[in-house]
């Protein structure tokens, strides 16, 4: 994570240090920290501080509500380490509703990146490739080649699954939140996504690759999103099919 312009950074970076490797801090280290940031009385990073502190001592909620306190002062890096923070350590969902929320506010290339892939593996396509095109315009040619890659595939790859399965947009999407849904029940997150289409032999795949190759939890996860599909009458009948996968982690992003 990158570090608030502030004489707090010390203790920042200390705990962003922490949360990236994962770790935790005891109960005295947490009220040392704490101590230590009340006396700085410098009310634009005692948010940023306490949120990163409480993160570091496993409350997520509290840590939550802090970065939210953290917004009203306006600053990029708290808001791109909020993200950070969610991604690491909650949900993909709490990540797609606060990067929506602030995307437009905090215009960066992290926000965008963030944006673009929520949307699409929210099966959003078009919103996704409008943050795509955004971010195209703001990182360095060899970024903004991998991005256009990789928009062009997604745009192509669905445009070709929805032709050949009849699914319509509005029906994209609510199977990307049933999926979603299921990662969430058995708390694993996305890594990629692609859309396997045979149209000669009228067969269509829709996969997730998630961070986890624990073989029992994605016998689970595909139990769990066949009997949720059936749920939609729509549906039923289309060719397709809808699988997850197991992948080693690594930042998400579309295939």
């Amino acid at each position: 994570m990158p570090q608030p312009a502030l004489k707090a950074n010390e203790i920042s970076s200390e705990l962003i240090d922490i949360l990236a490797a994962r770790n935790t801090i005891s109960e005295m280290q947490y009220f040392r920290y704490i101590r230590d940031i009340e006396k700085l009385r410098d009310s634009a990073s005692e948010d940023y501080l306490k949120a990163l502190a409480n993160g570091a001592f496993g409350r997520k909620d509290t840590a939550v509500a802090f970065f939210e306190e953290a917004l009203k002062h306006n600053n990029l890096i708290i808001a791109q380490n909020y993200v950070v923070y969610l991604n690491d350590y909650g949900s993909f969902r709490e990540v797609e509703q606060v990067v929506n929320r602030l995307v437009e506010r905090y215009n960066s290339p992290t926000m965008l990146s963030h944006a673009w892939e929520a949307n699409l593996f929210l099966g959003r396509i078009d919103k996704a490739l409008y943050y795509a095109e955004r971010l195209i315009s703001m990182v360095d040619e060899k970024e903004a080649e991998l991005v256009k890659h990789l928009a062009a595939t997604a745009l192509a790859q669905s445009t070709t699954f929805k032709s050949a399965t009849g699914i319509t947009d509005e029906e994209l999407q609510d199977i990307a939140n049933r999926i979603v849904d299921i990662m969430a029940d058995h708390k694993v997150s996305p890594v990629a996504m692609s859309f396997c289409s045979i149209p000669e032999e009228r067969t269509s795949s829709y996969v997730m690759a998630v961070n986890t190759e624990d073989s029992d939890v994605l016998s689970d996860m595909n139990l769990d999103i066949a009997f949720s599909l059936a749920e939609n009458e729509s549906l039923i009948g289309k060719p397709f099919s809808v699988w997850f996968e197991g992948r080693l982690e690594e930042p998400a992003r579309a295939s």
